[in-house]
């Protein structure tokens, strides 16, 4: 009953933070922004590059993936999807042999309703990045820094070549990065460079170093917005820094014996981080606060974290490792209480571009919890999604300066820190 009141009084009194969000949003807010997603080879990573390059309006998507192949797959389906829609959806002729990407409009809805596309110059962009390896991840971070907006493309599509390039650049800084990738509930691995569980490494320590190395080395731009997206999972209080590996006492046995429920709670311990990751990049009076570190980081830079429900998304698939193959389609499939990866990306994008709703440390998630328009559904420490196991006040900073420690001390040399020289 009490949390049927809270949820009905938030939605009464902070509807402020409901306002629709659409394409056009997208595409109004996206305008010549650089992003950088990670994981952007399938599910919501995907679905995201797919919905900026729809909008037409960024600047570059830069897809971060693990496997190039996959990665360039992905990037060519997005394209075919996008002239597919053009071609059912417009009056234009994609079959005249005279189309070139310049011939095709924008993307925004005229009075009729109807979307036009533009694809320019390079929207996507493929960079590797194994977010298992550390080292991979400053290589991505020193491939940036030699990053070139000359990237052009050439696609075919239904036997016509279509060809664009982009405009030559020194490097780049990046506006928004949506820590997107993650695996779930796989068997018990630890990382090879951290030596943490694989979870924990890829889907929080994989992302606290990456921000850290764009970071050190003034990858962001002026007002950079982060988001970390996180899980209904992050809302059970599994995070146990003194033993995340399960390697002492109960914890141990408890591996030994039920690894399938290790894995889960692993994975929802990895998420709780998410959260707590976000606030500690936002509480700026605090000397663990990151970008304190560096005089060459400007202050404005500010993170979110958003979830996406249940949406149907590879991740059903290639997660779960343990469950059998009927389960796994019956989740990737079922339409009840669900969204598309489409619908499930729309959070995490509201709240990368929705700055006037969504202010810093904002959890965004479905209305309905599984499903539902984005919303602003409260901040990082407690919100309608993790009421009863949100994080106590007295103890917030204390719990952030402990993840914080932990991560530096986790990753290395990869820590933010005082020499900021590349």
């Amino acid at each position: 009953a009490y949390y049927t009141y809270y949820y009905i009084n938030y939605v009464n009194n902070d509807f402020h933070y409901h306002q629709p969000f659409d394409s056009r949003d997208i595409a109004r807010l996206s305008k010549d922004k650089v992003i950088l997603i990670t994981g952007a080879n399938a599910g919501l990573g995907k679905a995201t590059a797919k919905l900026l390059a729809q909008a037409g309006e960024a600047s570059v998507v830069i897809m971060a993936c693990r496997d190039m192949n996959k990665c360039e797959n992905a990037r060519a389906d997005i394209f075919n999807d996008i002239l597919n829609d053009l071609n059912s959806n417009s009056n234009n002729d994609v079959g005249n042999s005279n189309i070139d990407v310049n011939s095709i409009n924008n993307h925004r809805s005229d009075d009729d309703g109807q979307l036009k596309l533009k694809l320019q110059q390079p929207k996507l962009i493929p960079l590797q990045v194994d977010l298992a390896s550390l080292e991979s991840i400053q290589e991505l971070a020193h491939n940036l820094q030699q990053y070139d907006h000359g990237y052009g493309y050439e696609y075919e599509y239904d036997g016509i070549n279509i060809t664009g390039a982009g405009t030559a650049g020194t490097g780049t800084k990046v506006d928004i990065v949506i820590n997107n990738a993650g695996i779930m509930a796989v068997p018990y691995q630890l990382a090879r460079d951290s030596k943490v569980e694989m979870q924990m490494h890829v889907n929080h320590l994989a992302h606290f170093a990456l921000i850290s190395l764009l970071a050190k080395h003034s990858l962001l731009s002026n007002r950079a917005r982060i988001v970390n997206v996180s899980s209904l999972a992050g809302s059970f209080p599994f995070l146990n820094l003194n033993d995340v590996n399960f390697e002492h006492g109960f914890r141990a046995t408890f591996r030994r014996y039920f690894g399938t429920l290790q894995s889960i709670i692993s994975y929802g311990a990895s998420k709780r981080a998410n959260l707590i990751f976000t606030h500690a990049l936002n509480d700026r009076d605090h000397p663990h606060h990151p970008f304190s570190k560096c005089a060459n980081v400007n202050m404005n830079i500010t993170a979110v974290v958003a979830h996406p429900g249940y949406s149907r998304t590879s991740l059903m698939y290639n997660g779960w490792a343990f469950a059998p193959l009927f389960v796994k389609r019956f989740f990737g499939t079922n339409r009840l209480g669900s969204m598309s990866s489409e619908e499930g990306a729309m959070s995490q994008l509201r709240a990368a571009l929705d700055i006037d709703h969504v202010p810093a440390n904002s959890y965004v998630g479905p209305l309905y919890f599984t499903t539902g328009r984005p919303v602003v559904v409260g901040n990082s420490m407690k919100s309608f999604h993790h009421l009863f196991w949100s994080f106590k006040d007295a103890d917030v900073r204390k719990i952030a300066a402990d993840l914080w420690k932990f991560s530096e001390d986790s990753i290395g040399g990869l820590k933010f820190q005082d020499d900021c020289s590349l």
